[in-house]
């Protein structure tokens, strides 16, 4: 809304998908920079389609899964269990330098589960 002053907006939206969760979190930690992002961020937008700016219908397609959580956490488990099977054969039994202990099974599990977290934004 227009005011004497410059323009005044209430955003709110549900936390009902990772990337409005996300874009909630970014925009609660700015504090009182909320405003230079979100003029920033629509600026860059409109660059990208300028044709909104010509009056035409704005519609934003939100990209779907390309992926499901868990495809991808079976293929970042194949690409850790090829990791380690590499190693392996990298040395000759005899001749393989003394190795950490194994990491248990359920820091794996967490460390894979942390690595897809941060891959949210891909899925």
């Amino acid at each position: 809304m227009k005011t004497p002053d410059g323009y005044r907006f209430f955003l709110q939206f549900r936390a009902s998908s990772p990337a409005y969760i996300r874009a909630g979190e970014t925009l609660e930690r700015l504090k009182n920079k909320k405003s230079d992002f979100i003029v920033k961020a629509v600026c860059e937008y409109l660059e990208r389609h300028p044709e909104l700016e010509a009056g035409e219908a704005v519609q934003i397609h939100i990209r779907r899964e390309l992926f499901r959580r868990d495809e991808l956490e079976k293929m970042v488990r194949s690409m850790i269990q090829q990791y380690v099977s590499a190693g392996e054969q990298a040395h000759p039994p005899a001749v393989q330098p003394q190795r950490p202990p194994a990491v248990p099974q359920q820091t794996v599990d967490a460390a894979v589960s942390m690595m897809l977290d941060n891959l949210d934004e891909f899925l």
